[in-house]
């Protein structure tokens, strides 16, 4: 959970979009009410994985993997993903 507002995470990363993410919207299963983004490319620093960040409240929810290996194992978390918004 990270205390920054979730419109100033996004933003961090749509300046980033030109080739070195790519970035989707996202709809947790499980909480259907919540609208996010899933980003592919490079998360942290130089590091390739996967990130969804999630509104929540007046903070982000982010989860993340910092490798394309685990993006299988990650799919089968965020599909398990439950929170109260």
């Amino acid at each position: 959970i990270l205390s920054s507002a979730y419109d100033k995470e996004v933003a961090k990363y749509t300046s980033k979009q030109a080739g070195k993410v790519t970035i989707s919207a996202f709809r947790p299963t499980q909480v259907p009410s919540v609208l996010g983004v899933k980003i592919s490319g490079e998360v942290e620093g130089t590091k390739q994985g996967t990130m969804v960040l999630l509104p929540l409240r007046d903070k982000t929810f982010r989860i993340w993997t910092e490798s394309p290996e685990y993006n299988a194992d990650f799919e089968a978390v965020i599909a398990t993903l439950t929170f109260v918004p």
